[in-house]
């Protein structure tokens, strides 16, 4: 989905490389919107989201996130300001949801599968 103010020659340049999109009515993108859209015009029924933080925190605060998959590797980044998996507008999402446990299991290399249920507090 993209935002009404989209470039003509993007959305042509889209359509050139077969990729489907949804233009939003409004300014931004309303993500429940375009979610629905997914499922009524594409027949989606879930979707995994593989975004950045902002692009999580986004979809979390919209109330669209019901579970959370992490991998968890074992390699050490050692940097400073390193981005969180959720990120937040300035009002932060500290009590926009709940995560509760479902499991965990060992994964190839080293690696921790973790998941969590996403509930509303």
């Amino acid at each position: 989905m993209t935002g009404s103010d989209v470039d003509d020659a993007y959305l042509a340049g889209l359509t050139q490389a077969g990729v489907s999109y949804i233009v939003s009515e409004k300014d931004g993108v309303d993500l429940k919107n375009a979610l629905d859209l997914l499922g009524t015009e594409f027949g989606v029924k879930r979707l995994m989201l593989e975004g950045g933080a902002q692009t999580n925190g986004h979809f979390l605060k919209a109330g669209l996130v019901d579970e959370v998959s992490l991998v968890i590797f074992p390699a050490i980044g050692g940097k400073s300001n390193t981005p969180a998996i959720f990120e937040g507008d300035e009002d932060g999402l500290a009590g926009r949801a709940r995560l509760t446990f479902i499991s965990a299991e060992a994964a190839g290399l080293g690696s921790v599968h973790l998941r969590y249920r996403v509930g509303r507090p």
